[in-house]
């Protein structure tokens, strides 16, 4: 447990946060005002990096609008609002909701998608989220992080003050090498960044230009609203096992020299594996194949196997499939 879990400015910073989301939830209801196009438009981007039928976790789900528009076979929605998981739940019957708060995720389960959308920027210690979020990914897992440019700073809060979007409280402005160095230390290595939404309203035509070309040339991607990453686990050395020397024997009809396999076998320095594939023989090469494993497995680790084609290339590769 994070000592910082228990210490007075930050139950104090969460209650302020958890009253303002409940009090969002409570006003808007799921009704997204002006905002509403950007939130469609990290749903298309999202769906176009994410495929259906996955596990996918999105910390900081909110409404839950965005893991159940991705269509995950299995999907966890967690939020600290209870006013949110309430809207999250009667809007998608889909997708399990949990409140819970992102700095300690109550499981211990891996997926292989975790989303933390407009997040970040919200959250009392971001090095904390990202190592509880580190906790759950698999060999092959993706995380997806978008966060708010910090060049938007003065209009979104033009915004919030004329009731044109979502209020938000004071916000963590964190720049693509701040994420960057976040993840890594949370041992989550970057593989893709590039900024989304350079024009966050409904406009026909003039949205279409700036979000899908205009925002992917200097200087205009600089301006975009949000940036994306998507980060893995870094990839760990694997200590490999005590080495062993693995010799394969295709055999075909030749029953008469499988029990002078062992007798020839040189002395090897390291442990044996013989791995012996049996190519349809007629002679009973087989069961003289067995009779010898038998005979030598408290020596040696011996297997056999049937090759399932034809050819001695064949029985060499699923040798070397076993080895």
């Amino acid at each position: 447990m994070r000592a910082f879990l228990a210490e007075p400015e930050f139950l104090q910073f969460q209650r302020d946060r958890r009253s303002h989301w409940d009090g969002v939830a409570e006003r808007f209801g799921g009704r997204r005002r002006a905002a509403k196009y950007y939130h469609h438009r990290l749903e298309d981007v999202f769906r176009f990096l994410v495929r259906p039928g996955l596990r996918i976790l999105e910390v900081g789900c909110g409404e839950g609008d965005l893991i159940a528009a991705l269509q995950p076979g299995f999907g966890v929605g967690i939020d600290f609002s209870s006013a949110m998981i309430e809207v999250a739940k009667r809007r998608h019957d889909s997708v399990f909701f949990v409140q819970a708060d992102a700095h300690a995720l109550p499981m211990d389960t891996t997926f292989d998608v975790i989303i933390l959308s407009d997040l970040l920027n919200d959250v009392w210690e971001v090095q904390t989220v990202l190592d509880e979020v580190s906790r759950l990914c698999g060999p092959h897992t993706r995380v997806l992080v978008n966060s708010y440019n910090r060049l938007w700073e003065p209009l979104l809060a033009i915004a919030d003050r004329l009731n044109l979007a979502r209020p938000n409280l004071y916000q963590n402005w964190l720049t693509v090498e701040d994420l960057e160095n976040l993840l890594y230390l949370s041992e989550l290595e970057t593989i893709r960044t590039w900024p989304e939404i350079l024009w966050p309203l409904n406009t026909p035509l003039l949205a279409s230009f700036c979000n899908r070309f205009l925002c992917r040339f200097w200087p205009f991607h600089h301006l975009a609203l949000t940036h994306l990453l998507v980060a893995r686990p870094i990839p760990r050395e694997i200590e490999p096992d005590d080495p062993m020397i693995s010799v394969i024997v295709p055999t075909r009809n030749e029953a008469g020299n499988i029990p002078e396999i062992f007798k020839r076998m040189p002395e090897f320095s390291l442990p044996l594996e013989v791995i012996f594939v049996e190519g349809h023989s007629q002679d009973g090469t087989l069961d003289e194949i067995k009779r010898v494993c038998e005979k030598y497995s408290d020596i040696h680790n011996v297997k056999y196997t049937v090759q399932d084609g034809k050819g001695k290339g064949d029985a060499v590769r699923k040798g070397f499939a076993m080895a």
